[in-house]
């Protein structure tokens, strides 16, 4: 409409309220300033025209519709009162808002460390089509394994942690060792025994005596949360000092992992260790809790891994003592001194091959690799026996005595 020659512009969030609300003729137009008409007050205003409606949305609408006053009524516009109501009103959706998003990121949060790292059941490993090995990520040839193992009178044995869990694990012992021993590390969701197949060509093959032990979160052994390698290879520290005191300092002593437990051994190389852990086979294992979560993360629910990797780290930090991103085997071959054999499936899509080649190219000490070509997870004894079997006594002898 028109008054005089000036143009006056009704707001269309005005409109749309006046028209959904239905309210058109409870908004008196209360004070005329010879060209353009505004309500009285805030207050008044909806105070009148919505006594039943809420503050908070009245409040927004109106400082939409009237958030630029009129240059030539120096008098129209918010009172000083009002506009600090509408300042604290954003604030406090301000507020809200990040609440909101905190809460939520710290549910999820607690949600991927309840689903990754707090011991329970890991069903939605069943889930993945990354795994090939049955049962998931529990070793090679988890069904021979199993039987070798129940023919032998393995020896239930405990240590204590640096933290003060009891851990245990299964020792064999063999008449042909004189001294030398393998321990072997189990992947995520297993236990020591799964390692059967393993054990059988150090125990069969080389004659080594075997120790297979359960980690921490996993079989017999205590503790409410899965290290993922990182706390673990202090335990490890902890057998192989077990194994001085059981076999003398004559003792020689292979690490050997598969999946999470090839990621415990390669961590454990960059500890101070001692003289007699002569070599370190590493199967399938990955390059650091973080990137494997955050790929994880992706290939299996398509989320990123900022914010929800970081906000389960700090969770992590905060009931299991450690950040994903410290937990590196990267970090750690690179400080390694120890011989390292790097085994890994070329097919792996659950933790991916390009992984062994990063270990590999950052490994500075004596080493050696193994492809087994079309292997999936966790899977390349059985995918090749032969290539597995030839390949690990080869690398172990050459810094073994007999």
């Amino acid at each position: 409409r028109r008054q005089g020659k000036s143009k006056v512009k009704i707001p269309l969030i005005r409109l749309f309220r006046a028209v959904c609300l239905e309210r058109t003729a409870e908004m008196p137009l209360l004070r005329d300033h010879g060209h353009r008409s505004w309500p009285l007050s805030f207050f008044e205003h909806f105070t009148r025209t919505f006594p039943a409606f809420p503050t908070l949305p009245p409040a927004m609408l109106y400082y939409a519709e009237n958030r630029v006053a009129c240059k030539a009524c120096p008098g129209v516009g918010f009172h000083y009162a009002e506009r600090k109501v509408i300042l604290f009103m954003w604030s406090v959706i301000i507020l809200a808002v990040v609440i909101i998003i905190a809460g939520g990121l710290t549910y999820a949060g607690f949600f991927f460390y309840g689903i990754a790292i707090k011991r329970a059941p890991k069903e939605f490993l069943a889930k993945t089509p990354d795994l090939k090995a049955d049962p998931p990520v529990a070793g090679p040839s988890w069904g021979e394994g199993a039987d070798w193992v129940s023919r032998h009178s393995f020896r239930k044995i405990e240590i204590t942690s640096d933290d003060g869990l009891t851990l245990r694990g299964y020792y064999l012992p063999s008449e042909r060792a004189a001294g030398r021993t393998a321990i072997i590390a189990h992947g995520y969701s297993g236990k020591g025994k799964d390692m059967g197949a393993c054990a059988k060509i150090y125990y069969e093959t080389m004659g080594y005596n075997v120790l297979l032990p359960d980690a921490r979160g996993h079989g017999d052994s205590k503790g409410e949360y899965i290290g993922f390698g990182w706390p673990e290879r202090r335990d490890y520290l902890r057998w192989i000092e077990y194994l001085l005191a059981e076999s003398g300092p004559e003792a020689q002593i292979v690490l050997h992992g598969v999946s999470m437990g090839g990621a415990t051994v390669m961590m454990t190389s960059g500890e101070e260790l001692p003289p007699q852990v002569k070599a370190i086979v590493a199967d399938c294992g990955y390059t650091s809790v973080k990137a494997q979560l955050s790929y994880q993360l992706w290939r299996m629910y398509h989320l990123p891994s900022f914010p929800f990797v970081h906000m389960a780290s700090l969770i992590t930090r905060i009931k299991a003592g450690y950040f994903f991103g410290e937990a590196s085997a990267l970090k750690q071959v690179r400080k390694a001194r120890v011989p390292i054999l790097f085994i890994h499936g070329d097919a792996d899509k659950f933790v991916p091959f390009y992984m062994m080649e990063e270990l590999y190219q950052a490994c500075r000490s004596p080493k050696d690799k193994l492809v087994i070509h079309g292997a999936g997870h966790g899977v390349a004894y059985d995918t090749d026996k032969a290539a597995y079997v030839g390949k690990v006594t080869d690398f172990v002898t050459r810094y073994v005595q007999i």
